[in-house]
């Protein structure tokens, strides 16, 4: 197994704080997980084996998570091992947020968010963990970290991982935390956990880019066009398959390869190639474009009137947004957040597609919960229609921006097959 971003002959005092966290979190944070996991399922090989079994309520949720490559063949092979105990961190993860009756913390209603420090609950603490690792990784390039920032991060994750545990655990977490923090490790030692947390981090970092890449094959709804119905009013959900779908899509996808030519990677869609140039080989700076819910009230009445105006769409839409008053959202719910970080990451980086396939997973695909009241069709309308002006906007603070303006980038068949595959979306999706 390769050393990480760095390797080294001997260890001084911060290499050695920055391999403690890691052991901190891939020895004790795997112990911690696996005993959450434990409470909800029996770590016997009997009871392991009902949830891979097809009866299990979770198998279809399995199935669809080794699909997309999220429990790759690594993984999905410890699924079938005799106990828990061969769980490493990384399988846990996907596996207590998919198929442990647990759910986004109700603090961010996000398991991509940190949560507020107010929040104790094991979903929040479960995040803090990911987003920790996160914060210890920013300084795997020299593999060292000085004093005060480790020991800000031990506490950090010392809290999330005893904050897990209860009862009799917590004294001897406790007392785990306290033998890696002062037990002496060996270069080899050090240089194992570095590993481990490399390979936990370029997981997600692969499986996250994945996932992106097949949100952008969704996009590509130009696809579609001609085996989509246009009008689904008539189909009740049973008669609303996926599978023929994700078929179609795979077997038009693009199929090609781009290599960087700054560092070789590889993608098979231009979009994935794009988003790889503009987040690690741009040197694009932040535009920091203001956003508020008076500015989203904004722009929402705004695309609302034009929508009003608009001939092109069909009389019974324009008469049902035509009696739609916008109430806004509350700027503590998750749907202004969503709506919110959407904008802020643009705004950051710039990249037009990157926008829209996440706007189109979060908002669109789920548009009814952003304007309560409208019919499906109408809503997700508005949504396509939104995200073409929140562009116009926040161009229009980016003069020095390489990115163009944008509008009306959806078209109405475009938005017709977006309802299709919405309505088709299955109530709980997996979560990676």
């Amino acid at each position: 197994m390769a050393s990480g971003p760095a390797a080294f002959a001997s260890s001084t005092r911060e290499n050695t704080n920055y391999a403690r966290l890691c052991r901190l979190l891939i020895d004790i944070g795997t112990e911690t997980l696996r005993n959450i996991f434990n409470g909800i399922h029996s770590p016997a090989a009997a009871s392991l084996h009902k949830i891979l079994s097809s009866s299990s309520s979770h198998y279809s949720t399995l199935q669809c998570l080794k699909k997309r490559g999220v429990l790759n063949p690594t993984l999905w092979g410890k699924l079938s091992t005799s106990s828990s105990a061969e769980f490493d961190i990384t399988l846990l993860m996907v596996l207590l947020r998919n198929v442990c009756g647990l759910s986004p913390p109700v603090s961010t209603g996000n398991w991509d968010e940190l949560p507020p420090e107010s929040d104790n609950s094991t979903e929040a603490n479960i995040v803090r963990i990911k987003f920790f690792r996160n914060d210890v990784y920013a300084h795997a390039s020299k593999a060292s970290t000085n004093d005060a920032t480790f020991n800000q991060l031990w506490k950090n994750i010392s809290n999330a991982i005893i904050g897990l545990e209860s009862g009799k655990n917590v004294t001897s977490c406790a007392t785990a935390i306290g033998k890696v923090k002062t037990e002496c490790m060996d270069p080899d030692t050090e240089a194992h956990f570095r590993d481990l947390l490399n390979d936990w981090k370029k997981y997600d970092d692969n499986t996250k880019e994945m996932l992106e890449e097949l949100t952008e094959e969704l996009c590509q709804l130009d696809l579609l066009l001609h085996d989509c119905p246009l009008n689904h009013s008539h189909l009740s959900p049973k008669e609303i398959k996926r599978k023929p779908l994700n078929r179609l899509l795979r077997s038009k996808a693009q199929k090609l390869e781009i290599v960087c030519e700054k560092c070789g990677k590889k993608y098979k869609t231009k979009g994935g190639y794009e988003r790889h140039q503009a987040t690690k080989h741009s040197e694009r700076t932040s535009l920091h474009v203001p956003f508020s819910a008076t500015v989203l009230d904004d722009i929402v009445k705004n695309v609302l009137q034009n929508l009003k105006e608009n001939k092109t769409h069909s009389e019974v839409l324009r008469l049902e947004l035509d009696s739609y008053t916008w109430q806004g959202l509350d700027e503590n719910g998750q749907e202004y957040k969503h709506i919110q970080m959407l904008f802020e990451g643009y705004s950051k980086n710039g990249s037009v597609e990157k926008f829209y396939a996440k706007f189109y997973s979060t908002i669109a695909m789920n548009s009814v919960k952003y304007f309560t009241g409208l019919s499906r069709n109408a809503a997700t309308l508005l949504a396509m229609k939104l995200a073409d002006n929140m562009l116009v906007y926040c161009n229009k603070f980016s003069r020095g921006s390489t990115v163009k303006e944008v509008d009306h980038v959806f078209s109405d068949r475009d938005i017709s097959c977006v309802q299709y595959l919405g309505g088709a979306q299955s109530a709980q999706e997996p979560c990676y």
